[in-house]
């Protein structure tokens, strides 16, 4: 999914799904009149079957227990990752942004201990996903030969800025991953996506990994201990 602005959020509790009222008021009046449920029907009238789904683009699952708490007032997380919307960068095509995906493991891992004035924020400044056509092979050759058709490859860059109440800043610390594979021709679309899935979630992984390392070694004074329940 493609960003064309700035996001930040903070993480001070579930932040709501909203629907903006005129498409709650078309969807309100869709399903009143049945029309959602018109191609379904259309289809078991005539003794056709609905289409095959397409891939679940799924998230990672990271652990929420033993989370690295900051001596922090307050964790904030934010994606300034702007991506062009052009070849061969393909983020647009991503249901879910690598951006986002790395964006939920900050949420996930780190906690603000709540106590003294220092904010913790965590910035994504790249979430790179590109796709590079390969050559194909020539000749007879090529008649017997699968190729490698595409190159993937992501460039996730991320850091946790720690300020003071002034609005000084008082620790950093920053984390890069990159990683590529490629596809074979013949790759179907659900197959491609499916690739390119677990690409994304690899990479989110591997940064979150690192950057959990970097917090205890560059950051380790505001490593702080969970608060008393």
């Amino acid at each position: 999914m493609a960003h064309s602005n700035r996001r930040a959020d903070v993480t001070c509790g579930p932040t709501p799904t909203s629907v903006h009222p005129a498409r709650r008021q078309v969807l309100g009046r869709a399903l009143a009149f049945g029309t959602l449920a018109l191609p379904a029907l259309a289809l078991a009238a005539c003794g056709g079957e609905a289409p095959p789904q397409g891939p679940v683009f799924t998230q990672p699952r990271f652990p929420p227990t033993n989370p690295v708490w900051l001596h922090a007032k307050v964790l904030e997380v934010q994606d300034n990752y702007l991506p062009p919307l052009k070849a061969p960068n393909i983020e647009a095509e991503l249901p879910v942004s690598l951006g986002d995906t790395a964006l939920l493991w900050a949420r996930v891992r780190l906690r603000a201990s709540g106590r003294g004035g220092n904010t913790a924020r965590v910035t994504v400044t790249r979430a790179a996903v590109t796709e590079t056509p390969l050559p194909r092979t020539g000749g007879v050759g090529g008649l017997f030969t699968r190729d490698q058709v595409a190159r993937f490859d992501t460039d996730l860059i991320g850091e946790l800025t720690i300020t003071d109440h002034t609005g000084e800043r008082i620790g950093y610390a920053q984390s890069r991953v990159t990683r590529g594979l490629s596809i074979a021709e013949g790759t179907t679309a659900n197959e491609r996506m499916t690739v390119l899935n677990a690409l994304v979630n690899d990479t989110a992984t591997a940064w979150g990994r690192a950057m959990e390392a970097k917090i205890h070694s560059d950051l380790n004074r505001f490593v702080a201990y969970p608060p008393d329940n």
